[in-house]
């Protein structure tokens, strides 16, 4: 089992390779987590946009865009928003095709607590791309 100070070094250093399970449950669902097994999470255009502080965690406002052409050949797949502090880890999939345009997303989330807020994205080439951004949620 991984120590909780682990688990922070790793989560800061590695966002979202950290899969481990801690004193507190998972980082991530592992049978979420699954479907990517043995996938190279790239960092580069990813942006999630997002409160540092939020008051309350009832309804916190977000919004993630990803970097591509959106066309036929290279688009954004799914993206994935992930609030690995709650109960239900995975807050929400939005899919898209290259009649979408733009992979824009914005949208509120319930956050349970203060935790970093992860997103995935899949590109149609099976590629993932990823980012993280904490949030200190005051009130849960």
């Amino acid at each position: 089992m991984i120590k909780r100070r682990e688990m922070l070094i790793s989560t800061l250093l590695f966002p979202l390779q950290c899969v481990a399970v801690t004193d507190t449950g998972p980082v991530v669902n592992a049978s979420f987590m699954k479907q990517f097994e043995g996938r190279k999470i790239s960092y580069p255009g990813v942006t999630i946009t997002l409160p540092k502080i939020a008051e309350s965690g009832n309804s916190v406002p977000i919004s993630v865009s990803v970097e591509s052409p959106m066309t036929a050949d290279k688009y954004v797949k799914t993206v994935h928003i992930l609030v690995p502090g709650n109960p239900e880890q995975l807050a929400a999939s939005y899919h898209f095709t290259p009649m979408s345009g733009k992979a824009e997303i914005a949208t509120r989330v319930k956050l349970a607590r203060t935790q970093i807020v992860r997103v995935i994205a899949e590109m149609s080439d099976g590629t993932l791309r990823g980012q993280g951004a904490s949030i200190l949620v005051t009130a849960g």
